[in-house]
């Protein structure tokens, strides 16, 4: 090979190697936060992958040695009125943990993506600047569709059983099914097991209703619903349909 094909390899090469680190950086400065470990590679990952909690937090004290942080809501950022992050502790201990673990100063305000990642208590997994573009990230990702628990089956399942819950807030139920749809609960209420009573709600109506089938089920052990029924079954066997 000639010198100067040599020299000319050696610059595509150089230049190949140049045009990759912008790409990377441009990544990683693509988002605001930081997460505390690396292999989680982004905030949205945690948050698409995990229940999280996040918001606007005021740093009340911090424990460097213990490893720990007191931490005040500001600001809460959900992923939607009804699911489980939109409620949660305003004033909150956090474990600092990661490679990039959050450095938080006292008295300041930061915007973090929390787990409940021990028994110890919370977790920060990502943390930003307390600033305008950073909290419409937090924003756009706790709310899009891909977060944990925030698809169109999770937000049509906690709409079922929020609205059950106004018609029997103080009912146990021992056994349930829902249909496809989620739009009917078919359950048996606890101590109700061996009468052969099954309760339907339905979402449309808001109501529930008892159904009585001539064959009594002793030991009921699963439901299901498949096709247009459910099914109740009894040790592997199914014993009723009810439609």
């Amino acid at each position: 090979m000639h010198a100067l094909q040599v020299f000319a390899l050696a610059l595509l090469w150089s230049c190949a190697a140049v045009s990759e680190v912008p790409r990377s950086a441009a990544a990683l400065e693509s988002s605001r936060l930081v997460v505390a470990h690396p292999r989680n590679k982004s905030a949205a990952r945690i948050v698409h992958s995990r229940l999280c909690y996040a918001g606007r937090y005021r740093v009340v004290d911090v424990d460097t040695d213990g490893g720990f942080v007191d931490l005040r809501l500001v600001e809460r950022v959900a992923s939607g009125e009804d699911h489980p992050n939109a409620e949660g502790e305003t004033e909150l201990r956090a474990l600092l943990v990661g490679e990039r673990r959050f450095d938080p100063r006292k008295g300041a305000t930061y915007c973090l993506v929390l787990t409940h990642g021990s028994k110890a208590g919370m977790t920060v997994e990502a943390y930003g600047p307390d600033d305008a573009t950073t909290l419409e990230e937090l924003r756009k990702m706790m709310r899009s569709p891909e977060a944990f628990g925030n698809d169109v089956t999770s937000r049509k399942r906690r709409a079922l059983w929020k609205a059950f819950r106004k018609t029997a807030p103080e009912t146990v139920i021992r056994i349930y099914c829902e249909d496809d749809a989620l739009s009917q609960i078919l359950f048996i209420p606890e101590g109700e097991e061996d009468r052969g009573t099954y309760f339907l709600f339905e979402l449309n109506s808001g109501t529930t209703m008892p159904l009585m089938p001539a064959k009594l089920v002793p030991r009921v052990n699963r439901i299901t619903f498949e096709g247009d029924a459910f099914l109740v079954w009894q040790d592997g066997v199914v014993e009723l349909s009810l439609h």
